[in-house]
């Protein structure tokens, strides 16, 4: 008998909006970790908030995306990244938005 679970439709479905969740809350904690150790590198220690208030210059801002682009593509694979989506569009795609917290500077 077998006892594999069975993904189609709806569970599919539900199934790549829990991986975008997941996938969303690792890259919060992945960006929250990079801000900790610039501040701490550069100040050798951190205030309360201050990583909640952090804003990146452009070239730190590249390099948190450039990181959270590698994240994606190790996570989600090539077969959604060949469709030459961005991250806001995968998220969307699950009907998620990007976190206040992870949104570039307005250019």
């Amino acid at each position: 008998m077998n006892m594999e679970p069975k993904l189609h439709g709806t569970n599919t479905d539900d199934l790549g909006k829990i991986v975008f969740a997941l996938l969303t809350e690792l890259w919060v904690m992945r960006d929250r970790l990079a801000v900790m150790e610039k501040l701490l590198t550069e100040r050798g220690g951190l205030h309360p908030g201050e990583i909640e208030d952090y804003v990146p210059d452009s070239e730190f801002s590249a390099e948190l995306e450039a990181q959270r682009d590698r994240m994606v593509a190790e996570v989600v694979g090539s077969t959604l990244i060949t469709e030459e989506m961005g991250v806001d569009d995968l998220l969307a795609r699950v009907g998620l938005d990007r976190p206040e917290s992870v949104k570039p500077e307005p250019a």
